[in-house]
């Protein structure tokens, strides 16, 4: 039986079908040129208009400083505006008292003369 099993000649034939594997590989492949080509626009739109950390902390710190400035302003403005407010209401308590004494008198001037109109008739 030796001799039968030396004789016998076995082959396998493996085959795959490669061509969707290739699809997908030239679609990546565009794919991954395409942002490449994006990338690169992006970096030569960005070119010149970079800031370091450094600079970006610079700059944040300047604003925190401006913002705290107009802080203050604002709040002075308001203060003057609350002095001015009540000043205001100060006055109009005063103009409205000094207008009553003014509709006091002229009633008491015109009961006056309505008096002496009758008493000179």
């Amino acid at each position: 039986m030796k001799f039968l099993a030396e004789n016998i000649n076995l082959q396998t034939t493996v085959s795959m079908n490669v061509t969707p594997l290739e699809r997908n590989v030239a679609t990546a492949t565009s794919t991954l040129k395409k942002l490449n080509g994006q990338l690169k626009a992006q970096s030569r739109a960005f070119k010149g208009a970079e800031m370091d950390a450094t600079e970006l902390g610079k700059r944040e710190k300047w604003l925190g400083e401006a913002i705290d400035e107009q802080k203050v302003k604002i709040n002075a403005k308001r203060v003057a505006l609350e002095k001015v407010s009540s000043q205001i209401k100060d006055n109009n308590a005063a103009t409205q008292k000094e207008l009553r004494a003014v509709n006091q008198a002229t009633a008491a001037l015109s009961k006056e003369e309505y008096a002496l109109k009758k008493f000179t008739k």
